[in-house]
């Protein structure tokens, strides 16, 4: 019924029991706990505007839908679980990006000591054994891409290309050699319930097909071999064209750059290591 990122209207009691008073909250806990228990874990939200570092300034621009009635902000390190049932009403409900600002500023507040994020990112370059190589649609994007993605907590380089090219496209792979090394150095504002995106440090690897026929997947609808010297005419974006050229141009030495894809396409580092 209550989803995250809704401003609900609450019964705060007075320090004696004698009476309450209504006050606004912000829903913190994911849709997934709203909707298994019977509780809520919120954020208290105040019209007593102050300079505090822990407070979130508010306005009827950073709602999706609803009204408050003055600006207000949202007290990051006033945290409560209530239960469901003392809620009075809804009357908004808080942008994603906005929301994702607020999630953040609470893990900044209950955090240790951070290590620097990275994601670590692989990629494969498939070659079959009529000098082709495997390009797949995005589905998102509806771009053509190589298989790849982040390697998983625990797991070896070699492993994620193989689990991800799988994942994407339901073809084995064997890994070869690595040709390229590219750091992607831009942030920016995540979707779907992620917060800020951090640099990248991304492995290309040269892969041979063994087996297996496509099928579409969560991330990708077609595939296509397309011969090596036509690769570049397939490819829209920046940064999977120059790590293509990378391994056309591969020698037994690995590339590495450094780019950033936000707001456009900027390659700061090319060079051989």
């Amino acid at each position: 019924m209550y989803k995250q990122g809704d401003i609900v209207l609450i019964p705060i009691p007075f320090t004696d029991l004698s009476s309450s008073k209504k006050r606004p909250v912000l829903i913190l806990s994911s849709d997934h706990y709203n909707d298994s228990t019977d509780d809520l874990i919120v954020a208290a939200i105040t019209s007593n505007i102050d300079e505090k570092p822990y407070n979130i300034t508010i306005t009827n621009s950073d709602l999706t839908s609803g009204n408050l009635l003055h600006t207000s902000c949202i007290k990051t390190d006033k945290l409560y679980t209530l239960a469901q049932s003392i809620v009075i009403k809804k009357f908004g409900t808080l942008k994603q990006d906005f929301l994702v600002t607020v999630i953040e500023k609470i893990y900044d507040i209950i955090t240790m000591k951070k290590f620097p994020i990275h994601l670590v990112c692989v990629y494969g370059i498939v070659e079959n054994d009529k000098d082709e190589v495997l390009l797949l649609k995005s589905r998102n994007k509806n771009s053509w891409m190589f298989p790849g993605g982040q390697v998983e907590s625990g797991e070896n380089l070699i492993d994620a290309v193989i689990r991800e090219t799988k994942e994407e496209s339901n073809m084995d792979i064997a890994v070869n050699k690595l040709f390229c090394v590219s750091s992607n150095t831009c942030t920016y504002k995540g979707h779907s319930g992620y917060g800020m995106i951090p640099t990248k440090v991304m492995m290309g690897f040269i892969c041979t097909y063994i087996n297996g026929e496509f099928v579409e997947s969560d991330e990708t609808t077609e595939f296509c071999w397309v011969h090596k010297d036509k690769v570049l005419d397939l490819l829209t974006t920046g940064d999977f064209a120059d790590k293509y050229k990378a391994y056309l141009n591969y020698n037994g030495n690995v590339k590495y750059s450094e780019y950033v894809n936000r707001p456009e396409y900027l390659l700061k580092v090319d060079r051989l290591v």
